[in-house]
C-alpha cells in the first residue's frame, strides 16, 4: 500500500503539472494534515470525473483560491517548489506592467461573473511531456514522465494488463478524450503515461520499442533511436528552468446556484501564461485538436465539453461549460474574444464577482466594526463571506462555497493594513502561520455574533504574512496579499 506522505507528495506534483484545475469553491480541512501537499481547487461538489476528481489525503482536504486568498503548494525530489501569490489587491507598480491572464470580451446571454481567481508562481517542472510524431508531423505519441513513487517498481492499476519496453504495464482509457485515446502506464527508473490514438496497442509497444532515454536522467525524457519512425515535435522538460505562471481562473453561470453538473447554464474559463515557450497544454491540444491560422493548437473534448486553446508563446486557455448549454460553437466564440486582463482589469472583475455575491445571495447576518464591515450572504446551498474596509466603498467577496464549509474567510489589504474576515456557526480564532504542530501565536479577533452567526475580524501585525483561520480544529490559510 502507498504511504499517506507518498500520496501527498503525488498530489503536490500533480497539482503543479496539471493546469487545468479550477478555482471556485472551498471544502474544510481538518488541520492535522500538512497544508504544504497544495493547493485542491474544485468547484463545490460539482466534480468532473477526470478533471475535477481530488485524492483526499489523511481527512476531507480541499484548500479555496478566494478572491483576497492564496494557497501554496511545494513540488517533492528537489525538482520544483510553487509559491503561489495573491492578487486580491492589485500587483506592485513592478508587476502592472504584465497581463494577469485574458478575459472574454462576449458570452452567451444571461451569464453572470460568480468568481474571480488570480495567483503567480515561480517553478520548475514536475512531470515533463514530449510529443513524438512521424515524418509528416502528425502526432502520434504523448509521453508524459515523472519521479518515480515507489523505487522499485510501479504500483498495481486498474485496466488491461501488457509489457511495455521490458515492464509490466497497464493500459487504459485516458483521461481525456477516453473515447479516442489510449493511455499506458509503467515504472522505468521514472513513472511514464504514454497516450496514443489511431492505432492498436502493438503497435504503441513497438513504437515505443524504438525510443531510448535521453541521458541518465530520466526526467530529461526520451529520444528517438537512429531507425525510429517518430520525430520529436516537442517537449517539456521538469528538469528545464523555474517558470514564471500566471493564472486567471474566471466562473460564470446564469444562477449562483448553478453548481452541479448540467444545471442552468454555466462557464469556467481559465487562462494561463507560462514563460519559456511551448508548455504541456500546447503540447496537449496538438496532440488531441489541430493548429490554427496564428499558431495556436485547439482541441475540442465532447465528452466533457470543455475546449482548449494554447499558443507557442505559452499562453494557454481552458473552457469548461460542466456540462450545460453552452455549445462548441460558443466556446469557441468565448475563446476567440479574450483579451489581456492587467490589474486595473482585474480589479473591475472582482468588484463584478463580488456585487453578484452580494445581490444573489440573501444576506443572513452582518456585522459593523470601526475597520469595516463583514456581511455573510446564504442560499440554501452555498454561502459567502464580504468585506467593506471603512475607509473605501469597495466590497470584496470569497468564492460561493458550499454549505459543507465550516468557516468562509476573504482577505482585503487596505493601503497597508491586512483586514481578514471571516463567518462561522462557532467562535473563530486567527493564528499566525499555516505549519500544523508549530507554536501558535494567536491574532486578536474582533467578533459579532449575528442571528446566530459568527462575524470575525482581524488585523494580522505588518510582520506576519500568512495566518490560519479557525472554526473548532477546521479552517483555512490566508496569505498576506500584494
Amino acid at each position: 500500500m502507498i504511504s499517506q506522505d507518498t500520496l501527498e507528495r503525488r498530489v503536490a506534483d500533480m497539482l503543479r503539472a496539471k493546469a487545468d484545475q479550477l478555482a471556485v469553491g472551498h471544502e474544510p480541512f481538518v488541520l492535522t494534515v500538512d497544508p504544504t501537499v497544495g493547493s485542491v481547487f474544485e468547484r463545490g461538489t460539482g466534480s468532473r470525473p477526470a478533471r475535477r476528481a481530488w485524492l483526499v489525503v489523511g481527512g476531507a482536504v480541499a484548500a479555496c483560491l478566494l478572491v483576497g486568498l492564496w494557497a501554496s503548494a511545494v513540488g517533492t525530489g528537489g525538482r520544483a517548489r510553487v509559491v503561489t501569490e495573491p492578487l486580491s489587491t492589485p500587483p506592485t507598480t513592478a508587476r502592472a506592467a504584465a497581463p494577469l491572464g485574458q478575459a472574454p470580451s462576449w458570452l452567451p446571454d444571461g451569464l453572470n461573473l460568480l468568481a474571480v481567481a488570480a495567483a503567480r508562481s515561480n517553478a520548475a517542472g514536475v512531470i515533463g511531456t514530449q510529443l513524438f510524431g512521424d515524418a509528416a508531423g502528425a502526432p502520434q505519441l504523448l509521453i508524459q514522465v515523472q519521479p518515480q513513487v515507489q523505487p522499485g517498481g510501479g504500483e498495481p492499476g486498474s485496466g488491461q494488463g501488457t509489457i511495455v519496453r521490458g515492464r509490466p504495464a497497464r493500459a487504459m482509457p485516458a483521461k481525456d478524450f477516453a473515447a479516442s485515446t489510449t493511455t499506458v502506464s509503467w515504472s522505468e527508473g521514472a513513472d511514464v503515461e504514454a497516450s496514443f490514438h489511431g492505432m492498436s496497442l502493438a503497435r504503441a509497444e513497438d513504437l515505443l520499442a524504438t525510443l531510448h532515454w535521453a541521458s541518465a536522467d530520466h526526467l530529461d525524457g526520451f529520444a528517438p533511436d537512429p531507425t525510429s519512425p517518430l520525430t520529436l515535435l516537442g517537449q517539456r522538460l521538469n528538469s528545464g528552468p523555474a517558470a514564471r505562471t500566471s493564472n486567471l481562473d474566471l466562473t460564470y453561470a446564469d444562477s449562483v446556484d448553478a453548481q452541479l453538473p448540467g444545471q442552468g447554464r454555466q462557464l469556467t474559463v481559465r487562462t494561463t501564461s507560462t514563460s519559456g515557450g511551448p508548455t504541456p497544454d500546447f503540447l496537449e491540444a496538438w496532440f488531441h485538436g489541430q493548429r490554427r491560422a496564428d499558431g495556436s493548437m485547439v482541441s475540442y473534448d465532447p465528452a466533457f465539453h470543455t475546449l482548449s486553446l494554447a499558443w507557442p508563446d505559452g499562453r494557454s486557455a481552458w473552457m469548461d461549460a460542466n456540462a450545460t448549454a453552452v455549445d462548441q460553437a460558443q466556446l469557441q466564440q468565448v475563446a476567440d474574444s479574450l483579451g489581456p486582463v492587467d490589474a486595473a482589469g482585474y480589479q473591475v472583475l472582482a468588484a463584478e464577482a463580488s456585487r453578484t455575491m452580494r445581490t444573489q445571495l440573501p444576506l443572513t447576518a452582518i456585522a459593523r466594526f470601526d475597520d469595516g464591515v463583514i456581511e455573510l450572504h446564504r442560499s440554501p446551498t452555498l454561502e459567502a463571506v464580504c468585506l467593506r474596509p471603512a475607509a473605501t466603498s469597495r466590497w470584496t467577496c470569497s468564492a460561493p462555497a458550499s454549505l459543507t464549509s465550516t468557516v468562509v474567510a476573504v482577505s482585503v489589504l487596505d493601503g497597508t493594513r491586512w483586514l481578514v474576515a471571516a463567518a462561522a456557526a462557532s467562535p473563530v480564532t486567527v493564528t499566525v502561520g499555516q505549519s500544523p504542530g508549530a507554536p501558535r501565536d494567536q491574532v486578536p479577533v474582533r467578533d459579532v455574533v449575528d442571528h446566530g452567526w459568527h462575524l470575525a475580524l482581524a488585523l494580522p501585525p505588518t510582520a506576519v504574512d500568512a495566518v490560519t483561520v479557525l472554526a473548532g480544529n477546521q479552517g483555512t490559510g490566508a496569505q498576506r496579499p500584494g
